[in-house]
């Protein structure tokens, strides 16, 4: 290469490098000086984490004002109900370390594609504003969609705008914000299934239903002593639908009793545990909906007494509204609890008046009691025997020949 060309390349590659600082300057100075026009409030959040006394949120489905209450945190306008500490925490220090990284949209029309839009409607977003010790404004935010452009990084990318601000920004970091209401609370009592060993209801303050659970199948009560109620048959299905409203402890939302306008119990579900630890749902008509109140017993001195006594400290004077699902499984019709299946669905109806309840000689072992006039002809095919057609009542006998059951005229009486 001659001096001309190595002179030429030379001043190129200083071009290039010049040019290359340059662009490295400006994106840094630029950095320096949109960084406190977008993070006005947050220096105050970042240095001040512990002196953050108050966070206002919305959401698309839901308002929550969080107080500090000593060190604890609580719900303001749920009575002062007991906020996960940790969830709220980790809210504050999520939003504190956020690191704006380069501004977006100015186009008002143009935030709600992103989720930054001050509608309390808007889907996917949440809006917070934060409050200090001594009342003073902390400044606030719009939580928008998170960016797939920064997937790739560990703490992700979340579109963010300062309510009044016409600047979008794209931060580095992401919210620790509950999907849902109920992330921000601990659960209601809850149990599986497998723990329930009986289940007891009562409906408008009378016991309608008692069944107790054997060998993982649910049986009438009716043999127990003291028992209130009692049926010939359980559906043991349907029954532990019952059993599974005891598993969820989310609700949708919380309130005071003594700020309701409470309408009369509809029904109590009551639910003795293996343990000892009895839980009793109580569905209350509310401000237009149906809401649930909890109880817990246990004898005195067992193991179970300390569970009773914290769960009722915690719950007693609170009603949690919860999924229409579960207020489903809980209010399922009598009948339906105690009707076998095919007597409920069949064709033929209920057992013919009169029916004999006992079981005559020649049925089979462990035949229901109850049985349809249809099952009857299902277990004798070849016709019903001489000594049960003589404890047939007239009407089923004459059922019976209308049909042409095998066996519908021998023994018949005259």
């Amino acid at each position: 290469m001659n001096i001309k060309g190595f002179t030429t390349l030379l001043l190129a590659s200083a071009v290039a490098c010049a040019g290359a600082g340059y662009l490295s300057w400006r994106k840094v100075s630029q950095s320096s000086e949109l960084k406190p026009e977008f993070a006005t409030f947050l220096p105050i959040v970042t240095a001040k984490t512990d002196e953050v006394a108050r966070i206002d949120l919305i959401t698309a489905t839901y308002k929550l004002q969080m107080v500090r209450s000593g060190d604890n945190w609580v719900a303001r306008d749920r009575g002062d109900y007991p906020l996960r500490n940790v969830a709220v925490g980790s809210l504050i220090t999520s939003i504190a370390a956020m690191k704006p990284i380069e501004p977006k949209t100015s186009v008002a029309s143009s935030f709600s594609a992103i989720g930054v839009s001050e509608s309390d409607s808007e889907k996917g977003g949440a809006m917070l504003s934060f409050a200090l010790k001594d009342g003073s404004s902390a400044g606030g935010v719009i939580i928008g969609k998170r960016s797939s452009a920064m997937s790739y990084d560990p703490l992700g990318g979340t579109f963010v705008r300062q309510p009044g601000n016409s600047q979008a920004w794209l931060v580095q970091g992401t919210a620790a914000l509950p999907f849902e209401f109920a992330g921000w609370f601990d659960e209601t009592p809850n149990y599986p299934s497998p723990q329930v060993r009986r289940v007891r209801i009562s409906q408008d303050g009378k016991a309608i239903f008692d069944a107790i659970k054997e060998n993982d199948f649910y049986r009438s009560a009716k043999t127990d002593e003291g028992a209130p109620v009692a049926f010939d048959y359980v559906n043991d299905s349907v029954v532990k639908k019952v059993s599974a409203a005891l598993v969820s402890g989310t609700f949708e939302d919380i309130r005071p009793i003594g700020q309701m306008s409470l309408g009369a119990s509809s029904r109590q579900v009551r639910y003795d545990l293996a343990d000892g630890l009895v839980i009793v749902i109580e569905v209350v008509e509310a401000n237009g909906a149906k809401w649930l109140r909890f109880k817990a017993d246990a004898l005195p001195g067992s193991d179970a007494a300390n569970k009773a006594k914290q769960i009722t400290e915690r719950q007693a004077g609170w009603a949690y509204k919860v999924a229409t699902t579960r207020i489903n499984a809980l209010s399922i019709p009598l009948e339906e609890l105690t009707t076998p299946p095919l007597e409920r669905e069949g064709p033929q109806g209920g057992m013919p008046q009169g029916m004999p309840q006992g079981m005559p000689p020649g049925f089979p072992a462990g035949m229901p009691q109850g049985m349809p006039l249809g099952g009857l002809q299902q277990a004798f095919p070849q016709g019903l025997p001489p000594e049960l057609l003589q404890q047939l009542p007239p009407e089923v006998l004459q059922s019976l020949q209308q049909q042409g059951a095998p066996g519908g005229q021998a023994g018949a009486p005259k």
